[in-house]
């Protein structure tokens, strides 16, 4: 796998992603995508995560088939 972590100027590991993050294990590759984002928003001075309340929502709510969860993030 292509460890971009660190740079900001790294084009995204998958262009034609729909955004959606299937982390359902501690190695996940797309946990490790993940961390690496939320280290590339604090690198960027972006607001910590204190500024936000998150919310998990399950996926079922917008498809009874679904399973899962959406993290959702409000601005306090």
């Amino acid at each position: 796998m292509d460890d971009r972590r660190g740079r900001s100027d790294a084009a995204p590991l998958w262009p034609d992603a729909i955004g959606v993050i299937l982390a359902d294990h501690p190695r996940s590759p797309s946990l490790k995508i993940l961390r690496c984002w939320i280290a590339e928003w604090h690198h960027g001075g972006r607001p910590d995560l204190g500024h936000f309340t998150p919310v998990l929502v399950p996926t079922r709510e917008e498809n009874p088939d679904g399973d899962g969860w959406h993290l959702r993030l409000a601005r306090r």
